[in-house]
């Protein structure tokens, strides 16, 4: 068991946008060697932005009812429309505001039982399934990854939040402090 703890500051002097992230993958089976398609994946967000062409949020925020973006109940991530795996790389909506620490997502690696649960004081989690990775450069132990390999769980304020000003803000004032914390707890089968 092990907690690997993110917290961000900032402060401006002018009114500046500010929407902090990371954008670490995680393989919980065997790191990067085998695809993540069989983790199994919860996320406690009842709505989802789904995006246009240039992966932009529309606009809209929708329920997550009914589609393959329900993950309220832990589920592999893998999963076929018209016979093509489907790719996720999505804000999902876990509230309207910053607010304390909660729990956001719980995966756990198909074949290890490694889980690992995410905790973030952010409104929002970026879902990418690393459908795109095809790096030029060796990873660890020289692996060359492929589609599929990691998967990124990524806090934040809801993405194109400058242009929907009925989606939570990003916007940091002079005299405010941005605090943003995130918390990934790993623990092995058994512990």
């Amino acid at each position: 068991p092990g907690t690997l703890s993110v917290e961000m500051t900032a402060t401006c002097e002018e009114p500046t946008l500010c929407n902090l992230t990371q954008h670490s993958y995680f393989n919980l089976d065997d790191g990067g060697a085998g695809d993540i398609l069989d983790h199994r994946l919860m996320l406690n967000a009842g709505a989802y932005l789904p995006v246009d062409g240039d992966l932009i949020p529309t606009g809209v925020v929708k329920p997550v009812d009914g589609t393959p973006f329900d993950f309220r109940q832990a589920r592999p991530l893998r999963m076929e429309s018209e016979g093509k795996q489907l790719a996720y790389d999505q804000n999902f909506c876990l509230a309207s505001t910053r607010g304390p620490l909660k729990l956001a997502s719980w995966a756990q690696g198909a074949n290890s039982g490694v889980e690992m649960e995410l905790w973030t004081t952010e409104p929002g989690v970026q879902l990418y399934t690393g459908q795109y990775l095809a790096p030029p450069s060796p990873g660890l132990e020289g692996r060359r990854y492929k589609a599929f390999s990691g998967f990124c769980l990524e806090p934040q304020v809801w993405p194109d939040a400058p242009n929907r000003p009925y989606f939570p803000q990003a916007t940091l004032w002079p005299g405010q402090i941005y605090h943003h914390v995130t918390e990934y707890r790993f623990r092995l089968p058994g512990a």
